[in-house]
């Protein structure tokens, strides 16, 4: 049932509004909250041990006689990207870091989203931007000290770059978005599926660089840094996220395997997808796709729903291209789910329901597009 231009209008405005009230509330929340940037800290401790020679896991802290809490989950090519967002002695100092760093990417993130919406409409490009803004994980970003912005911005950088030719600089900023691999690994699919071979050289160089220099810096071999990164057994941690791991591994399935697994799967069924939506590539489409898939096969929590803002501007434009009450349901329900405090994801039954949502908002959003009705972007 199509929905009237005028009705469709009235709706952008009531969202924005809503939306605005809501990344209001949670600001103010954010501003009396306790304690800031529990993640950075821990990262930051990381650093500091890692300035002093010493590899951040916990057995060979040991072995060097350092008692220390710190045991890091991420890979060893990921420690001078770190460094460049925590660099400094102080951890005051890092947390203010941190925070320009995240709101400069946040303002390229709702730049994008405006242009998305905006040549459509003006209310379209005030709803895709006030949207994006009241999404949950990016005040998560900032209470945290988490790095999904900076992430979002990269892997955005990475692929306007791909699709406009320039293989060296995509294949960098790919290199350097791999700094935290289950957000960017999947990505590799988009690659090989354009052919564009020169730029996963680029950021394999890029990856394989930062991990001979860590090696060297702290004096292990990079086979033993990925030995006790990735131990048999070990990634216990995967279990408690919020993704098919966690329900895999609920399952009985040890989660370094179901992590395997999962990601496995989302790798095919990315890479199939990307297949059987062919013709001009649009980039928005793919960075939906990439983002749905990462956030559903690969270890998350609740902050790395900005994975998914993508998707929720695809469907935007969408619903604003092809108005129907369809498209504003499943568009409504959609945003809901990444505005939602992620505290109500507590159980496996509401996991899966968010879970069918997105699958829902990303079918619908493929099947338009393979009906060639998605609105054209230039990026």
């Amino acid at each position: 049932m199509t929905l009237g231009r005028e009705t469709q209008e009235r709706l952008l405005r009531l969202f924005t509004a809503a939306c605005l009230l809501v990344a209001g509330l949670r600001l103010a929340a954010l501003a009396m909250s306790g304690p800031l940037s529990w993640d950075l800290q821990l990262r930051h401790n990381e650093l500091r041990l890692l300035e002093q020679f010493h590899y951040p896991r916990e057995d060979l802290l040991l072995a060097a006689g350092i008692v220390s809490p710190a045991n890091t989950v991420y890979p060893p090519h990921a420690f001078p990207w770190l460094w460049l967002l925590a660099p400094f002695a102080d951890f005051g100092l890092n947390q203010l870091w941190h925070g320009v760093w995240s709101l400069a990417a946040l303002a390229v993130l709702l730049r994008f989203a405006w242009g998305v919406g905006a040549p459509l409409s003006r209310p379209a490009g005030w709803a895709c931007m006030s949207g994006t803004l009241a999404v949950a994980a990016n005040f998560s970003t900032f209470r945290l000290g988490q790095y999904g912005l900076i992430q979002i911005v990269l892997m955005l950088g990475a692929t306007l770059a791909l699709y406009r030719g320039h293989s060296a600089r995509s294949g960098l900023l790919f290199g350097v978005t791999l700094f935290k691999p289950t957000n960017a690994a999947l990505m590799t699919a988009v690659f090989l599926r354009e052919r564009r071979f020169a730029a996963l050289a680029v950021a394999a160089l890029v990856v394989t660089a930062s991990a001979v220099a860590v090696g060297q810096w702290s004096g292990h071999s990079i086979a033993a840094l990925l030995a006790i990164t990735y131990p048999p057994g070990g990634m216990r941690f995967t279990a408690d996220g919020t993704s098919l791991v966690t329900l895999v591994a609920a399952w009985g399935v040890p989660p370094r395997e179901a992590s395997l697994l999962c990601a496995m799967a989302g790798f095919a069924v990315l890479f199939g997808a990307l297949r059987w939506v062919d013709g001009p590539r649009d980039p928005l489409l793919v960075l939906a796709l990439t983002g749905f898939v990462t956030r559903i096969s690969l270890y998350h929590r609740p902050y790395d729903d900005l994975l998914l803002v993508f998707l929720l501007l695809a469907l935007f434009r969408l619903w604003i291209v092809a108005p129907s009450w369809r498209t504003t349901a499943v568009t409504l329900a959609l945003a809901t789910t990444l505005h939602l405090p992620s505290r109500l994801v507590t159980s496996q039954g509401a996991m899966l329901a968010i879970f069918a949502v997105w699958t829902v908002a990303v079918v619908l959003v493929l099947v338009e597009a393979s009906r060639g009705t998605r609105a054209e972007r230039r990026c």
